[in-house]
């Protein structure tokens, strides 16, 4: 059974355009989901409609919804109005300034690094994985990973570089090598 009618739209459709419904014969709502969409939208502008929402808002669970989703929001509202205020404090924008020069003096000190020599090196290959990374696939992109992080004193030299796969770099984050490899073989 690939295809089954709309009840709507007249219209034949994979199986994949309807919802699942276990109470129909078929296992499949009666519409398509366009035109659930459809009919949902038109019942939601109609007087009736409108009138059911206004009714269940002034009920005691429609009040309870409405202040657990104002809650909601308001929790990570103030998680972020939080954020801003550490970085506009004076001792945000003071470790910020701290990290940025961390930043541009661990690559400014020694020699200019030629990635495309370092992957070709590691004949393209993840160090950690060891998958092949000339798929072109976004994922199998080659990186470069630092062995000791920057954020915990690491320079941004050939020596403190290794070729990665996106996915081992993201997964290490900044993690020491040794720790990270045990924790790949799951020592």
């Amino acid at each position: 059974m690939d295809d089954i009618s709309c009840c709507t739209c007249g219209n034949r459709k994979s199986v994949s355009e309807f919802h699942r419904n276990k109470s129909t014969k078929t296992g499949y709502a009666k519409n398509c989901k366009v035109c659930a969409r459809a009919a949902h939208k038109k019942y939601r502008d109609s007087a009736k409609g409108t009138a059911t929402k206004t009714a269940y808002r002034e009920t005691e669970t429609g009040q309870k919804a409405r202040k657990k989703a104002v809650d909601r929001y308001n929790a990570s509202d103030a998680r972020y109005n939080n954020s801003i205020k550490y970085r506009r404090s004076a001792k945000g924008v003071a470790t910020m300034a701290l990290r940025r020069h961390e930043r541009q003096a661990a690559v400014s000190t020694g020699d200019k690094v030629d990635l495309l020599a370092m992957y070709e090196s590691d004949n393209m290959k993840c160090h950690y994985c060891g998958i092949s990374l000339t798929h072109g696939h976004e994922t199998y992109m080659p990186t470069h990973d630092h062995i000791v992080p920057i954020s915990k004193g690491g320079s941004h030299t050939l020596s403190n570089l290794v070729t990665s796969c996106r996915a081992c770099n993201c997964a290490k984050k900044d993690i020491e090598y040794h720790t990270f490899i045990k924790k790949q073989n799951g020592v």
